[in-house]
């Protein structure tokens, strides 16, 4: 048994003794999730032996429906869209927003301006220029989109001179320079777009074509002539493939298979033990259980209170995902500007309490419970974890049934048909903290289906995404964590989660996006022997 493995079956025997130390009343072991994290980096250096002819292959638990940027309805399609796609701007994995597409940008009132790169074309030939991406984000923002919700705060789209664009905006200027990092700002081919082609034939500006496509299995692609960043096309050609269960991936990568694989923090201890490279992340994603508030009695604050108190984060956290999901209240992580350190982890306000939470539902007037139906994606940890919360909530006497579907169908049963009433996912939003407001809390929001938030709340996220620089918007956001607490949401954050991909030793120039995605761009394998 290697150093690592040994200190897995350390960190379980820990974890599990945080649970029993959490019901019985005691502070949990926050050190758990930074002590297994800290084992791992989060990128692999490029190799200097790598194969510029080389095919790497990746699993994902999630696959892009249609290649369309704004027909995406998930933020976990940007993995398959990002080959193909360039954005303005980028994440960084220390979580910075660094050029890409524009080349830098300076705020001039209420308007963000951009300048651009001049030596860039579509994968078309078309040229890319501020027409180009003004063409974008009016698309974007426009009818139809489903994705305008993320740049709500952009006003108008005006072409200064041919490199040269002005995002004018009257607030939430800060979150739209984010959001150009996420598929809002994904450049896509006004000649594509006015063919009426993307949705099956994408031309983007990105390091690679999409080759072949098979919807709900595999998406193929090849490094294209001509691409302004050369340095970053090193493997000729890449695959990734769709497989939702975490066993199947791990199987694949032990058999050679796959390069490279997302892989779930129960798979840790079976990863390193295999003699596989794991890379770990801080992450914006977040764990969570949704409500719709709209619904009886979870319109009520003190059921959504309740369900505060009901669910055990720790158990979650440091029992479940065995560490690599830090237990808190807070929908940010601790290393974004927006969390708030007087709050913490907030496992002090909102502690597993069952009888408070029977006390809060009693008040509420159910105080036998009541039955909710909840979606969750057919990931396997997604579904195991709604199981959990399943248990959780019956020792409350809430009913809980899980309705397992693909990615897509979630919004569909959960936002729009409002055929379930709870949503138990994983947050795949921006970098930028305002995403959590964009998807979650703002009127008309894709995950809002019920009553708006208390308006403290939308005020204090509106006054927090306009400010550019993050010392500014800190503070905003710090009151606005509190304004959650003091009006519960119909989100409750469960734990933070560490991302974690998994890689064969024959793959380098590999990084971890802080929004969670794995970044593929310049991802390198040896040749073969």
């Amino acid at each position: 048994m290697n150093r690592l493995s040994r200190r897995f079956s350390m960190i379980t025997a820990l974890a599990a003794s945080s649970v029993l130390l959490a019901a019985c009343g005691s502070t949990p072991d926050k050190e758990t999730t930074e002590d297994v994290a800290s084992e791992f980096s989060n990128e692999i250096p490029l190799s200097d032996t790598f194969d510029p002819e080389g095919h790497f292959t990746y699993s994902y638990s999630v696959m892009t429906p249609g290649w369309d940027p704004i027909e995406s309805v998930s933020g976990y399609d940007f993995v398959t869209l990002a080959p193909v796609y360039d954005r303005l701007v980028w994440n960084a994995p220390d979580g910075t927003v660094q050029p890409m597409l524009a080349t830098e940008w300076e705020q001039e009132g209420t308007a963000l301006v951009m300048h651009l790169r001049e030596d860039v074309t579509f994968s078309d030939g078309e040229p890319f220029n501020a027409e180009a991406v003004k063409t974008n984000l009016d698309r974007a923002k426009g009818e139809g989109s489903r994705i305008a919700a993320e740049i709500e705060q952009l006003d108008s789209v005006e072409v200064v001179d041919e490199y040269t664009v002005k995002l004018n905006a009257d607030s939430g200027l800060g979150a739209l320079l984010g959001s150009m990092a996420e598929r809002p700002g994904m450049m896509a081919s006004p000649k594509a777009i006015k063919a009426g082609t993307l949705e099956t034939k994408p031309v983007g500006a990105g390091a690679y074509t999409m080759e072949s496509f098979s919807a709900g299995d595999t998406a193929t692609y090849a490094k294209r002539e001509g691409y302004w960043d050369p340095e970053v096309q090193n493997a000729a050609t890449m695959e990734i493939k769709l497989m939702t269960d975490d066993q199947t991936r791990l199987n694949a990568l032990n058999s050679g298979e796959l390069d490279g694989a997302v892989m779930r923090p129960p798979q840790v201890k079976s990863a390193v033990a295999d003699d596989l490279t794991v890379t770990a992340s801080e992450s914006v994603t977040y764990m969570y259980l949704l409500v719709n508030s709209s619904v009886e009695p979870m319109n009520d604050p003190k059921v959504r209170e309740a369900l505060n108190y009901a669910v055990d984060r720790v158990e979650i956290g440091d029992g479940f995902f065995e560490g690599l999901c830090t237990p808190q209240i807070q929908p940010w992580p601790e290393t974004s500007f927006a969390y708030n350190p007087e709050i913490g982890d907030g496992l002090d306000i909102w502690p597993h309490d069952v009888e408070k939470a029977k006390e809060l539902l009693a008040e509420a007037g159910v105080p036998d419970g009541f039955p909710i139906k909840a979606v969750t994606t057919n990931v396997t940890y997604t579904t195991q974890l709604s199981e959990i919360v399943q248990e959780q909530l019956a020792e409350v006497g809430i009913e809980m049934s899980i309705d397992p579907v693909p990615t897509p169908q979630v919004i569909e049963s959960f936002s729009v048909n409002k055929t379930t009433n709870g949503n138990i996912n994983p947050y795949s939003g921006s970098a930028d903290p305002h995403g959590v407001a964009s998807r979650y809390l703002n009127p008309g929001s894709i995950y809002s289906p019920g009553e708006d938030p208390a308006q403290e709340i939308l005020d204090l996220a509106a006054e927090a995404s306009t400010p550019v620089d993050p010392e500014e918007r800190a503070p905003i956001y710090h009151d606005m964590m509190q304004a959650m607490i003091d009006n519960p949401t119909h989100q409750i954050p469960l734990c933070q989660l560490q991302v974690l991909s998994a890689f064969n030793d024959n793959v380098s120039g590999f990084s971890l996006s802080p929004t969670g995605f794995p970044d593929l761009r310049g991802i390198a394998v040896e040749p073969e022997q």
